[in-house]
């Protein structure tokens, strides 16, 4: 086997396994684990050309086994030809190998409680997302009992932080992981947020108030049902949710947040 049609069965390799991976992502629903799901039509648009530039290495590599040009050349020239070549394309390759070996051996995992204890919790709003909700939205204000979804888990949230005392009483359901702040033993049940992809995830949630708060362990997941009350801390009101029911679920399938962005 001449060296030409080596270097071609080593890039249709590498293309099948790329095309391979991508479309293993796509169609498992495996994106969530790494981008925001408005990001799927690219990933389908790329794997599309990965698969053109797989059938245009085939035929590349189809030519190369009806020819031997290496052996009409002569042979000084060719062994020359042939190490230069080898040092300039194992950087090429190793670029590609090391993405395909990082994806097949590191299991795709969505982020537990374990990282907020590096990211930390984000039980407080920004003064640019105050600013903008000078009032609470009317959908929660006017009803007693709010249901802490998927689809307004951020817009609660933010409005529970932003105006705590508008919604002092009101019961509230929520459903995520627990968090224990290894400092103040102050129990959180939270979700993680993304806008982009997962490097941008950051945990929010709300803190919660219970008499049996032994029996909520850190990481389990967990379907709660309380009442806002206020807690002030250095002169700030939080929400802070006192348990009335509370259930241990079985972990989601899908756990993010993804914020809808316009």
């Amino acid at each position: 086997m001449t060296y030409h049609v080596k270097d071609n069965c080593v890039k249709t390799l590498i293309l099948l396994c790329m095309v391979s991976l991508l479309s293993w992502i796509i169609i498992m629903n495996q994106v969530i684990f790494y981008v925001h799901p408005r990001f799927t039509i690219l990933l389908q648009i790329s794997d599309i050309i990965l698969f053109i530039m797989l059938l245009a290495q085939c035929m590349h590599l189809k030519n190369s086994l009806n020819q031997n040009i290496l052996r009409q050349e002569d042979s000084n020239i060719k062994s020359y030809h042939v190490e230069k070549e080898k040092y300039k394309l194992f950087f090429y390759y190793v670029t590609f190998v090391f993405s395909l070996a990082v994806a097949l051996f590191i299991p795709s995992t969505s982020l537990d409680s374990k990282l907020i204890e590096h990211k930390g919790l984000n039980n407080t709003i920004s003064d640019k997302v105050k600013s903008g909700m000078s009032v609470p939205i009317d959908n929660f204000q006017d009803t007693k009992f709010i249901k802490i979804s998927d689809k307004n888990y951020v817009d609660v949230i933010q409005n529970l932080y932003c105006h705590p005392a508008d919604y002092v009483g009101k019961n509230v359901e929520i459903t995520g992981f627990a968090y224990i702040d290894p400092t103040t033993q102050r129990v959180s049940i939270a979700r993680y947020v993304i806008s982009c992809c997962i490097a941008d995830a950051s945990a929010v949630g709300l803190a919660i108030d219970s008499d049996d708060k032994n029996n909520i362990v850190a990481g389990h997941w967990y379907e709660i049902q309380g009442t806002i009350h206020t807690l002030v801390c250095k002169k700030d009101a939080s929400p802070v949710l006192k348990i009335t029911w509370s259930n241990e679920i079985k972990k989601p399938l899908f756990t993010y947040i993804f914020v809808q962005t316009t």
